[in-house]
């Protein structure tokens, strides 16, 4: 196959000199811990038609990642590979991606790619980022919490402000994440991941619907046991322990603790000033 786009030849001639992709990047990532939701009790008035497309592009920007992956390992090419062997070149293929799409903190405040050759320019791969996820656990974890919690949020802001909501939580989280690693002097270290977007939009479920419920799935062991907890306790003990992991040793972790905590502090803010702004006005959302 004849190789035209930038992606393939790059693919190609990676395959060809036998760089190493690099180490896992930093993910934010956004399951709780043997905790799971699995849908709410507050119905739709519209459409979900944003929270579905941010879906779509997270699982079509997964399948690219994937693809430029098996295309710059040769996992998929090479003849006889054990499995284990190209599972192995898989993964590095995936930390690859991270490394040329997600947000590393010297490029974003120097507004200077180092290489290799990002995607898009920095600091725009803040943006490319919350799109790229570090493997498919993290994609899958990100995409339920986002189904479960993203439709009600579009479903009061309106399409465009929860787009845009969405966005800034992401920029926001990011922020903080780059601070921090800059701070602790770990400035080449990509982060990918929805996860901190998610968390706005988590956070802005928690002001708007409180007293929802949300069914939950409590792994114990062998079992597995469902329900119903309330939206404020369930995301309230999410953040919680968010701000631990954050602050007492969960950087080594490879999580963006503090990308969630960022997001989701954007998100309560904004929501917040939202909830108080309409109800002096006396006016719809």
């Amino acid at each position: 196959m004849t190789c035209v786009s930038w992606s393939c030849r790059r693919a190609q001639s990676l395959a060809d000199s036998g760089i190493r992709p690099p180490d896992p990047p930093r993910k934010a990532s956004s399951v709780l811990a043997n905790v799971i939701p699995l849908k709410n009790d507050i119905p739709l008035h519209r459409v979900p038609a944003v929270t579905w497309a941010l879906l779509l592009a997270n699982v079509l920007a997964f399948g690219w990642q994937a693809w430029f992956a098996l295309r710059v390992t040769g996992a998929a090419t090479a003849p006889g590979i054990p499995f284990g062997e190209a599972l192995r070149r898989f993964e590095q293929g995936i930390n690859y991606t991270a490394l040329i799409g997600g947000a590393i903190p010297w490029e974003v405040v120097t507004f200077r790619d180092i290489g290799p050759r990002d995607l898009v320019a920095p600091p725009f791969t803040v943006l490319t980022s919350m799109f790229l996820h570090g493997g498919l656990l993290h994609l899958l974890g990100n995409l339920l919490f986002l189904w479960v919690f993203g439709p009600n949020v579009e479903d009061v802001l309106g399409r465009l402000r929860f787009l845009g909501f969405y966005v800034a939580s992401g920029i926001a989280a990011a922020a903080a994440q780059t601070l921090l690693s800059l701070a602790q002097g770990d400035p080449l270290m990509p982060m990918v991941g929805a996860s901190g977007a998610i968390a706005g939009v988590m956070a802005a479920y928690m002001v708007f619907f409180p007293r929802a419920r949300v069914l939950t799935a409590i792994p114990i062991f062998f079992f597995v046991r469902i329900v119903h907890l309330p939206a404020a306790f369930f995301i309230g003990l999410w953040f919680v322990l968010q701000l631990l992991y954050a602050f007492l040793g969960g950087t080594g972790s490879g999580v963006a603790f503090f990308a969630h905590v960022g997001g989701f502090v954007f998100g309560w803010v904004v929501t917040k000033a939202l909830v108080l702004t309409t109800q002096r006005n006396r006016g719809p959302f």
